[in-house]
């Protein structure tokens, strides 16, 4: 919490002095920060090439990360601040994207994955002492994976990620290996893992199903999948097809990187092929706009084998157990 007036900081500071609870962090993260002068010291200063905030925080995070130092968040922190407002009016704004391209350029990085999915982590379903066994393929700089392992304090984290200059900050402080999934080199042991997981990655493979089953044999009896997949008859990409248009783009579902497309019913048939039995499946769903759902009202007149929601949705997360 951040309080522009002193008396509010010490009063919620107050009310939570005994909220000791800690979370592990890969990022320092926007807003107010206290940092060690060690840390300093050690590391060297901001950045001056960088004039954002979120940048300078950003670069002082990945020196953090390979300096093996701990970045942590506690809810009974309270901060006072002389210009609060000042602060969140300058979290986007014409010069962030330079310090992008300067961070860039100096991590030799497209682009930084510093905040972990929860909703990947949620669809985990043992009890928060367990020794679970989970792997992420095309971890990035594993953000995901410290959530988990912040949330399972017991869990054995493995990251697996093409991106060379990911993997060489992310090995400092988890374990971690370079490679492309595709190429099957992937070097643990057979039925170690309790859960797999592919935070928007199937889609950028040649061939989905191949690598969900030769990641199969990595699972442990009842072991399982975890999967968000972009969801390809979502209304705002059938509106472009009637248009005549299929227009790649830098995001999103027609992120110009992905090579295989599903809509709900061939995520099922890819599930079943690869020897997985599908046990929960959630929705994202943004808001849709009236002329969206006028076409989704024609759409359904027009074939009574779809339902509506396979319009609506944005992006499927899915929960698979392997079968024998």
């Amino acid at each position: 919490m951040t309080a522009s007036d002193y008396r509010d900081a010490v009063f919620y500071a107050m009310q939570k002095k005994n909220d000791t609870t800690i979370h592990h962090l890969i990022n320092i993260g926007m807003g107010m920060a206290l940092i060690d002068k060690q840390i300093i010291t050690q590391l060297g200063g901001f950045d001056e090439s960088l004039s954002h905030m979120a940048g300078i925080f950003l670069d002082l995070s990945i020196r953090c990360l390979i300096a093996r130092k701990d970045m942590v968040s506690t809810d009974g922190a309270a901060s006072f601040g002389m210009e609060p407002d000042r602060l969140l009016e300058e979290t986007f704004d014409d010069r962030y994207p330079e310090d992008i391209a300067r961070l860039q350029d100096k991590w030799k990085m497209h682009y930084f994955h510093l905040y972990p999915n929860p909703y990947l982590a949620d669809m985990i379903m043992e009890e928060k002492n367990a020794a679970i066994h989970v792997l992420e393929v095309g971890c990035d700089l594993g953000a995901t994976l410290f959530f988990i392992r912040d949330r399972y304090p017991n869990a054995a984290i493995y990251g697996y990620e093409i991106n060379e200059n990911a993997v060489r900050i992310a090995e400092n402080y988890m374990w971690a290996k370079s490679g492309n999934i595709e190429d099957k080199d992937l070097r643990l042991p057979k039925e170690s893992l309790d859960y797999i997981i592919f935070g928007d990655v199937l889609e950028h493979l040649r061939d989905p199903l191949a690598t969900l089953c030769y990641v199969r044999e990595f699972l442990k009896p009842q072991g399982k999948i975890i999967a968000s997949i972009p969801n390809l008859m979502h209304i705002s990409v059938m509106s472009q097809l009637l248009r005549g248009d299929f227009t790649y783009t830098e995001a999103g579902l027609l992120d110009k990187t992905h090579i295989h497309f599903f809509t709900y019913r061939e995520m099922h048939r890819m599930l079943d092929q690869a020897g997985f039995r599908l046990l929960d499946e959630k929705f994202t769903v943004f808001p849709i706009q009236e002329d969206e759902a006028k076409l989704i009202d024609q759409l359904m007149m027009l074939d009574a084998g779809a339902e509506r929601f396979m319009y609506e949705v944005f992006q499927f997360l899915i929960l698979a157990e392997r079968t024998d």
